[in-house]
């Protein structure tokens, strides 16, 4: 199909991979994710390892680079807790840089074996499972909803058969020209048809900044729940990651107050916040519902949903005592009718994550996110680029927390 032999076939993949990874964080919504969906077909034409190491690592680079601020803001003000995990500016911006580089270094290597296309098909998996999975963005995978709305994991599997068969003479172009089909009609009727009863649901967007100690916690509790009472007529209301700060004592009862004022005796809290194990704390997000009465809170404040994997190094270090767990899957739970997915910041990035709830066939994914740190960079589009795509692919409608 190409002249991969021709110096200026070599050129136009690299700068199309740059493109691809710009595309992120620039393009609007659902189409940033949609470039990349090229990369396995493309990088795999070149016929050389190390041009196509230097394709993928173009890509990475250029598509990560929000890694290189984020990182040097999160670690330069403390990563939260107090106490940092760099001690000034030019250290944590010297993390930032290490950080971009190693990641974009180690998701490229597996394009090295990707000489055709089912092999481009398996580096694409390779960086998007764990264990590589666990830095695993900016996957190609994320542009399926682009393609095939509402119909999940059908999707995906059509998604990798055109990629696998694309250059495979008797039947590629059976394969492409069918899943166009089946595009366009799924496209078709995605337009067409209503968006899923989320309606009632609303998400809040805070600025309260980074929360080190409790009584920040609390402050910006009261003030999440007073924005929540501004909705009376939400089903319900969703807050941000750790919004709450840690879940204690202090913190449930203001919370516990807010949520008796609300007009509506229905409405549902969603409230991000900081809970504690035996060995563990957790990124979790907790339930206010009807039932229990006022003076029974147990019912009130019951972890729905932890996340599946925090941020590696900052909050996910297994050699650090003081440290975040992870629960590795996250299963659909039923709130307020709805057979809701909650995707916790860092999951919004991460594709097998999104192919846990992709299988789970979800009708509402609650997206929340804590990204002080990251609003001067690309890094809060990319996650929602990410849950508008995947959300589209599922036919799910997307509630978006944040505090930035």
């Amino acid at each position: 199909m190409f002249n991969k032999q021709h110096p200026l076939f070599l050129w136009f993949v690299w700068l199309y991979c740059a493109l691809a990874g710009l595309a992120w964080g620039h393009l609007p919504g659902i189409w940033a994710t949609a470039p990349a969906m090229l990369l396995p077909i493309l990088i795999p034409q070149l016929p050389r390892a190390s041009r196509r190491f230097i394709a993928a690592l173009i890509y990475f680079l250029v598509g990560s680079f929000s890694i290189v601020h984020g990182s040097a803001e999160f670690f330069g003000a403390g990563a939260g807790d107090g106490g940092g995990l760099a001690d000034g500016m030019g250290l944590a911006a010297g993390m930032g840089w290490s950080f971009w580089i190693v990641s974009s270094i180690l998701l490229a290597l597996p394009w090295l074996i990707a000489r055709n296309q089912a092999l481009g098909v398996l580096a694409v998996l390779i960086d998007a499972l764990p264990p590589l999975g666990l830095i695993g963005w900016l996957s190609p995978l994320a542009g399926t909803g682009v393609l095939f709305p509402g119909i999940g994991v059908y999707g995906v599997a059509l998604l990798l058969a055109v990629w696998s068969l694309w250059s495979v003479q008797r039947w590629g172009k059976w394969i492409a020209g069918g899943s166009l089909a089946v595009a366009l009609v799924a496209n078709a009727i995605a337009v067409f048809s209503p968006t899923p009863a989320i309606d009632c649901w609303v998400g809040l967007q805070t600025h309260t900044g980074e929360l080190v100690t409790p009584l920040q916690g609390v402050e910006s509790a009261m003030q999440a729940g007073q924005m929540a009472l501004a909705h009376p007529k939400a089903a319900a209301v969703v807050f941000p990651e750790t919004i709450a700060g840690h879940w204690l004592p202090g913190t449930q009862a203001t919370l516990y107050s807010k949520y008796q004022q609300r007009q509506n005796k229905a409405q549902i809290w969603l409230i991000g916040a900081v809970t504690f194990g035996k060995t563990h704390r957790w990124d979790s997000v907790v339930k206010y519902a009807p039932g229990g009465g006022k003076t029974d809170r147990r019912q009130h404040g019951r972890i729905v949903a932890r996340t599946a994997f925090p941020v590696p190094v900052s909050m996910w270090a297994p050699w650090a005592k003081d440290r975040y767990g992870a629960t590795w899957y996250t299963p659909v739970r039923k709130i307020g009718g709805q057979r809701v997915f909650t995707s916790i910041c860092y999951d919004q990035l991460l594709p097998w994550v999104w192919l846990e709830a992709v299988w789970q066939h979800p009708d509402v994914i609650v997206a929340t996110s804590n990204v002080w740190w990251a609003v001067k960079t690309d890094i809060p589009a990319i996650e929602d680029e990410n849950t508008a795509a995947w959300a589209r692919l599922m036919g799910a409608g997307a509630v978006i927390a944040r505090n930035g």
